[in-house]
């Protein structure tokens, strides 16, 4: 288990240099901003925390997703902005000659990218056989022709390199398809396995922190463990990952590598929090525990039915969440202190990680506790 880090209460906005922001899904639902958020960004840039964003989003430039976010009320210039297609115009100009033609699935963010870059952006349906290669982005007009170009192209040239490999992305509406979905038909289609650019992959992360002149220390802050606080540690800095957006809480059972913060909203980084240590129970945690067990209503019973394979929240020297999976049983039981929904939340999180590593089918998670029911990630209501 990859542990959070932390167990004690600390203000975010006054430990971190910068704050590396994922656009979609942490600032914006598609073009409306998060609610909350661009309150919370400007008192940020008031503290003096530095500010940087980094988007896998392939469709926008950056001077049209900072005029976007400046109408959503959050004070950004475009060189603070550093994209995906930014990244894949400077791998292709790697990969090819000068002034090349360059077979496009995506919008105006890689044609523009790829144009600064020296490059000559063919939108799908212009293609004519002399392309040195396939950027393929989120495009919303995708179709059956442009597929069959860019199959082609690639088999030809074998330079295919993708902004990202996002499955989806998030919209108002709801989950979309993602630029990850269309880079795969390509991939099945021609045969030839993309170069992806975005995150998980450093770049982006590590060009915003140059941007910003390499502060020390710095928080990514994203909404997906698989790509943004994999892009994060890869470059050295701590992450946090926010439940309201694409992944959510299911993120992290299905995470090799954990955040050290988990935010529910963003505007805990403002204020004092108390982030829970999640972890292995050892036998020192048998006092707190029978605490705990005792004042849900359970019985005390061995000591290794208790800790085997048990986990725990710990917070400012004490325990505040204990769970366990009661093999046999499909049933993950979760024992919080009142108020502590959170750690519940992330014990329970950490449990199905490691049942769904072993194979083992787990259904529900039942908590216990006096006050309200919590539904933990990836289960129904109890």
């Amino acid at each position: 288990m990859a542990p959070l880090k932390t167990g004690q209460a600390r203000v975010l906005a006054g430990v971190y240099a910068a704050f590396l922001v994922d656009v979609d899904g942490v600032v914006l639902r598609g073009e409306e901003p998060v609610s909350g958020v661009p309150e919370v960004l400007r008192e940020l840039k008031k503290r003096g925390v530095r500010l940087g964003f980094v988007t896998n989003n392939s469709t926008r430039t950056p001077e049209a997703l900072a005029a976007l976010l400046r109408r959503a009320g959050v004070d950004v210039t475009a060189d603070s902005i550093v994209t995906s297609a930014q990244a894949a115009a400077s791998r292709v100009k790697e990969l090819v000659p000068e002034g090349s033609r360059v077979l496009v699935v995506g919008g105006e963010g890689i044609r523009a990218a790829l144009a600064a870059a020296g490059l000559y952006p063919v939108p799908g349906t212009e293609a004519r056989g002399d392309e040195a290669g396939v950027v393929v982005g989120l495009d919303t007009a995708f179709t059956y022709d442009t597929l069959a170009a860019a199959q082609r192209v690639a088999m030809q040239t074998g330079v295919l390199v993708a902004t990202n490999a996002d499955a989806t992305f998030p919209a108002s509406e709801g989950l979309l398809p993602g630029a990850g979905s269309l880079v795969a038909a390509v991939e099945v289609a021609s045969g030839v396995r993309a170069e992806v650019v975005g995150k998980p992959r450093p770049d982006l992360v590590l060009e915003a922190l140059r941007r910003l002149g390499n502060p020390v220390p710095a928080l990514m802050v994203g909404d997906r463990c698989d790509t943004d606080v994999v892009a994060a540690h890869s470059s050295g800095v701590d992450a946090a990952l926010v439940t309201y957006g694409a992944g959510g809480w299911r993120s992290l059972v299905a995470a090799e590598d954990w955040p050290e913060y988990v935010l529910d909203d963003l505007e805990e980084v403002l204020r004092p929090v108390e982030f829970p240590l999640i972890r292995p129970a050892t036998a020192r945690d048998l006092t707190g525990l029978a605490e705990m067990v005792h004042g849900a209503g359970g019985k005390v019973g061995r000591a290794s039915r208790w800790l085997a394979g048990a986990v725990v929240a710990e917070a400012s020297g004490r325990l505040v969440a204990y769970g366990r999976v009661i093999e046999g049983e499909g049933l993950v039981e979760v024992v919080r202190r009142e108020g502590e929904e959170k750690a519940a939340r992330l014990v329970a999180a950490a449990l199905l990680r490691e049942a769904e590593k072993q194979g083992a089918k787990v259904g529900r998670v039942e908590p216990k506790e006096l006050g309200e029911v919590f539904t933990a990630p990836g289960a129904s209501p109890p």
